[in-house]
């Protein structure tokens, strides 16, 4: 099952349909199977990823599920809600919006809680039909008027390119709040190697935490989900698999050079790095591999010796 979402299958009362998630063909979707534990059909499919299962409706014959990267005008991360029949006809968006969409369906069915936010944009919480999608009702919008009266500035979302120069990876940006281009900026990469999850973690509004702190210290604050982390392709998920040591790390210095090149306020000459966990151990790993990109590192809790890493997930079977 994908890392971050949990309810990725389902079984009718009937025990005739079951439907699972898998990366099988690369990408990952929903298969339906019969009792016989035969594959009946594959229910979606095509370049982008399945999230979760949110509801069933039996009697119709359709499924609901969250998807990531399949509009091609959406940010490849933010999550939409989609409706599709047991066959795999009938596939529709019942999210629109260019957004992130946290959703709950109500228990009678008929009603969805949307929690949609970007970035950059606060929380609007909408009631939804769950038949078509469409909006009945605005239930409340998060104010941030006075943050914004104490100078505070969203985070932006960038992309540049991975390692490899071709494959596009996606990131946060957080800038002083009194940002003057004229000047030079150190910049401070905030690293969460994954597997399970990226640098970015949620990509959900960004309203407080460290690297909006450290903006107010005067410096530029970047979060950049590399290769290696979850919400893609099996591919760009697997790309170092059996390498611990690579942290993502090779991504992290070909986007900051790009940043720096487009943003003339960005000092490429005076890089740190910090994480907690994984992000401790990805920051010593950086200051010894590539001591002469990065200038300062700080480690919270790093696990150094991954023959423990989480070890409490370990069981016997």
């Amino acid at each position: 099952a994908p890392p971050t979402d949990r309810e990725s299958w389902y079984v009718t009362k009937d025990g005739q349909d079951i439907f699972w998630w898998s990366e099988r063909d690369g990408w990952g979707h929903i298969y339906r199977y019969g009792r016989d534990g035969k594959v009946k059909n594959q229910v979606t499919n095509g370049p982008w990823q399945v999230g979760k299962i949110v509801h069933v409706d039996e009697k119709l014959k359709q499924l609901w599920f969250t998807g990531r990267g399949r509009e091609a005008d959406h940010l490849v991360y933010y999550q939409a809600l989609y409706k599709v029949g047991f066959d795999g006809s009938g596939l529709t968006l019942l999210t629109p919006e260019d957004s992130y969409h946290d959703v709950d369906v109500s228990p009678s069915g008929k009603a969805l809680i949307d929690r949609m936010s970007r970035i950059e944009k606060p929380t609007e919480v909408v009631l939804r039909d769950l038949t078509t999608g469409k909006i009945t009702k605005t239930l409340t919008k998060a104010d941030v008027s006075q943050l914004a009266a104490l100078g505070w500035k969203p985070a932006r979302p960038f992309v540049a390119k991975a390692r490899d120069g071709v494959t596009d990876i996606y990131g946060v940006m957080y800038l002083p709040p009194n940002l003057d281009e004229n000047k030079k900026y150190p910049i401070i990469s905030n690293i969460y190697p994954g597997p399970q999850v990226g640098s970015v973690g949620a990509w959900t509004f960004k309203g407080g935490g460290e690297p909006f702190a450290l903006t107010e210290l005067g410096f530029v604050v970047v979060q950049i989900d590399h290769l290696g982390t979850p919400n893609r392709s099996k591919s760009f998920h697997d790309a170092y698999y059996g390498n611990f040591i690579d942290n993502g790390l090779p991504d992290h210095v070909a986007v900051i050079k790009q940043l720096a090149a487009q943003y003339n306020f960005i000092d490429v000459e005076k890089v740190g790095i910090f994480g907690h966990s994984g992000g401790g151990f990805a920051s010593t790993d950086a200051m010894l591999r590539f001591p002469d990109f990065f200038k300062v590192a700080v480690c919270g809790s790093g696990n150094h010796d991954n023959r423990s890493y989480n070890i409490y997930c370990a069981r016997s079977e």
